[in-house]
Order: structure tokens, then sequence, then C-alpha cells
């Protein structure tokens, strides 16, 4: 898989396909959970990464919290 340019590691480009597959990959999600979160917070990877991890970590409380 190609690696964005060294520059561009602070951002995610939503016009570039091969970066946002790229980050997909490296975040560990689907392809559409990026958009949304680039849509949601920005296209500044610290955001995003951020915005995933508590995302996430509030799905994961929810379900744990609707089984007991």
């Amino acid at each position: 898989m190609t690696e964005p340019d060294a520059h561009d590691f602070a951002h995610i480009n939503v016009d570039r396909p091969f970066e946002v597959l790229y980050w997909a990959h490296q975040l560990g999600v689907e392809e559409a959970e990026l958009k949304e979160a680039l849509a949601l917070v920005g296209d500044r990877l610290h955001e995003v990464r951020n915005f995933l991890k508590h995302d996430r970590r509030y799905e994961v409380n929810y379900d744990q919290r609707s089984q007991r």
C-alpha cells in the first residue's frame, strides 16, 4: 500500500482515494467510518484518531451497559 507524502502525515486528503484507503487501514476502520469521522472533525490526523478512539470507547461502554 502506498504511503502518503511525508508532508501529508498531519492531514488526510479526502480528495486522494489512496490516502483515505491507506489511513483507513492504518487506523483499523472501514473507509466509510473514516469518511464520517473526517466530515465531523476535519482532516487533521490527530483529531481523527482521537475521535475514532473516543467514539469506539463509547460504543464498547454503551454495549456493555446495555447487556447488564
